[in-house]
């Protein structure tokens, strides 16, 4: 059972303010009102935005629309408080305090005025009330967290951590081997990949545990110990060849071949995108992935070349987001389209550097989807120089190395098509290719 505490009842206060802010920013009515598919909106959304991910369930418990027992923990807290252009949960705290504490002062009814009873020992009392709330804060902020012991080094030298998929492709089962039992703490887990809510705890006396990977990547699954990551483990799921999918939560849907359209491009069949044209709750994100070894191919050196278009028209999508990713052995670039009116909620990353549209002037992002947009990425020492239809439109420079390339994907809120695919290394030669083209 959770411990209500007054830090709990003001955070839970703070948090129901942000929620509002960010009702009001989407400007989609109450929450209490939205479906499971503006949660899955929201949840791209927010990534777009602040780089972050938060699932789908997450904010439906935030929301109250699941069981949730607990406060969100800070990453949740903070990529929230971000998404609603604060900087972090800490700042947005700091500026709503006063919120909390005039929300508490109720307005005096006129029939307790006229009362012959003096009000004053009743204000006075109220106003030492607040004045303990205060100094009770003060005191739990200065409560230093305990420090945790580090590892020995005899103890560290006895981890071991390894994994192997049980299949190729996705779905993937992957399973993990692990001998943790001289660690003195109970507080060890497995972490999926970079998303710290993608953790699970494990037990000393067992020595493997199984987890389930949905979509195909490079990811890095962690051995987290006392919140520290003690280990890593590269896992790569391929997509064996180009896989399309409707990001669904928890279980996506794999499209099948004859549900694709090929011959000159890639796309989904006309029965397929009926039913998404169809779909009068808020638009689906389809995706396509090539993920593959480029075992010589560095994410500091190399370009991507390809032809996008987003074919959703629908109002609830009027933006027609779009976002092309090229994912990494060790980062991920991110860059997103939309309609020029749009540009201005888009974010955009490269590994360790990161825009965002509100505080970055990202008009050349806007797209006339009508025709098809040519892209070009050309990255030199981690400098990227992005193209579109042939112009020069933005330059990164980054300083956290990525790895190698790992693959690439490209996602549409709603439906799209890509073709002409050519990914080359740092010396132009080109390492793979792709026109859809009926065999």
């Amino acid at each position: 059972m959770t411990m209500v505490t007054l830090e709990n009842v003001q955070q839970s206060q703070q948090l129901q303010l942000l929620l509002q802010e960010i009702e009001q920013q989407l400007q989609w009515g109450s929450g209490v009102n939205w479906r499971h598919q503006d949660f899955q909106t929201l949840s791209e959304k927010i990534l777009d935005k602040t780089g972050k991910q938060l699932s789908t369930n997450t904010l439906k418990r935030i929301w109250g629309k699941l069981p949730y027992n607990s406060l969100p923990n800070s990453h949740t807290l903070n990529t929230l408080a971000q998404f609603a252009n604060h900087e972090n949960w800490l700042i947005f705290q700091s500026n709503h305090q006063r919120n909390i504490i005039t929300r508490k002062v109720e307005k005096v009814p006129p029939n307790i005025l006229s009362n012959k009873v003096s009000i004053a020992p009743v204000l006075k009392i109220f106003g030492i009330i607040i004045l303990l709330l205060v100094v009770a804060l003060a005191a739990i902020s200065l409560i230093p967290e305990p420090s945790l012991k580090p590892l020995s080094p005899t103890v560290l030298e006895s981890i071991q951590f390894s994994s192997h998929p049980v299949a190729s492709g996705v779905p993937n089962t992957v399973v993990f081997k692990y001998d943790v039992s001289k660690v003195p703490s109970d507080s060890i887990q497995i972490q999926q990949n970079w998303d710290e809510r993608r953790r699970f705890f494990i037990q000393k006396d067992q020595s493997e545990v199984t987890s389930t990977y949905y979509y195909p990547g490079h990811w890095k699954a962690k051995l987290v110990i006392d919140n520290q990551v003690i280990k890593e483990q590269d896992i790569y799921i391929k997509s064996e060849g180009w896989l399309a999918t409707i990001n669904r939560e928890p279980i996506p849907r794999y499209l099948k071949k004859e549900e694709l359209a090929t011959g000159g491009f890639l796309g989904v069949s006309k029965n397929i995108h009926r039913e998404i044209m169809e779909n009068t709750a808020s638009p689906e994100i389809l995706a396509y992935h090539f993920i593959e070894e480029f075992p010589n191919l560095e994410s500091s050196n190399f370009s991507l070349e390809l032809l996008f278009k987003n074919t959703y028209t629908k109002g609830d999508a009027i933006c027609q987001y779009s976002r092309i990713a090229i994912d990494c052995t060790a980062g991920v670039f991110l860059i997103p389209f939309t309609i020029p009116g749009c540009v201005g909620d888009i974010s955009m990353r490269f590994n360790d550097v990161q825009q965002r549209g509100h505080n970055h002037d990202f008009s050349a992002f806007g797209c006339d989807f009508k025709a098809w947009q040519h892209f070009k990425l050309v990255v030199k020492n981690k400098r990227a120089q992005i193209f579109l239809n042939h112009q020069l439109i933005h330059i990164v420079t980054y300083q956290q190395d990525a790895g190698k390339v790992a693959g690439m994907n490209i996602r549409f809120a709603g439906a799209g098509m890509i073709d002409d695919i050519k990914l080359s290394d740092g010396t132009d030669t080109v390492v793979y290719q792709e026109n859809f083209e009926k065999n």
